[in-house]
């Protein structure tokens, strides 16, 4: 994935990237400073894993406590929240993800070239 950390840009920014990358896969993982040792800490551990095996998603993440407006925006209840969107349309949300294996099953259906998944993205074969 291309991490781009937005916890210092606002709502309309990420709106912007939404709509520039149209076609683009585009995970979005909100934490919270409080739960980053518990919950938030296991999955950012498991979002960043991903993020070295998918190299043509797009991960966007930010600080709940810090953006109250991004919050607002993708009416985020509870942390870690993952969002996955093809552009700016949300195709999956996990709130509070007891299975990480979920995440991973809809990256797959998404990117599979054999699906329903774009034929430009696809699982990166090794890291680099």
């Amino acid at each position: 994935m291309k991490k781009i950390m937005v916890s210092e840009i606002g709502s309309k920014e990420l709106r912007w990237w939404l709509k520039q990358q149209s076609s683009a896969l585009i995970v979005v993982f909100v934490s919270s400073a409080w739960r980053r040792i518990a919950s938030c800490g296991v999955m950012k551990g498991y979002i960043d894993g991903l993020s070295r095996r998918y190299e043509s998603v797009i991960l966007l993440e930010f600080i709940a406590d810090q953006r109250a407006d991004m919050c607002d925006e993708l009416a985020i209840i509870d942390t870690p929240t993952v969002i996955i969107f093809r552009g700016d349309k949300e195709i999956s949300r996990f709130v509070d993800p007891s299975s990480a294996e979920a995440i991973e099953h809809v990256l797959n259906e998404a990117t599979n070239p054999a699906g329903h998944g774009h034929p430009a993205m696809k699982p990166a074969g090794t890291v680099k």
